[in-house]
């Protein structure tokens, strides 16, 4: 017998998606495929927060890396890790 209150937890924490449009979850498909495809040349989950400045950084290498959002600083390394094969690609 399954427990009722192991789905009352789970539920609130899913978001809703019941208003998506389509150019909602092709931005959101375009942005997990550049983590994805990032994570083979960095480490993502050592992408830090200043709050005192309100910015996201990574260090690679012992060059730091910054952006206002999470999402700029995602299309910042892609465009130095993969810019040109992309390019070439499409």
């Amino acid at each position: 017998m399954e427990n009722p209150n192991v789905s009352n937890l789970l539920l609130p924490s899913v978001p809703e998606c019941n208003n998506m449009t389509l150019e909602g979850v092709a931005e959101l498909y375009d942005n997990m495929r550049k983590e994805t495809i990032l994570k083979q040349f960095c480490d993502l989950q050592k992408i830090k927060y200043r709050e005192s400045i309100n910015q996201f950084y990574i260090v690679i290498d012992r060059k730091q890396y910054t952006a206002k959002t999470r999402r700029d600083l995602i299309d910042k390394l892609f465009e130095k890790y993969c810019g040109d094969a992309v390019t070439t690609m499409e």
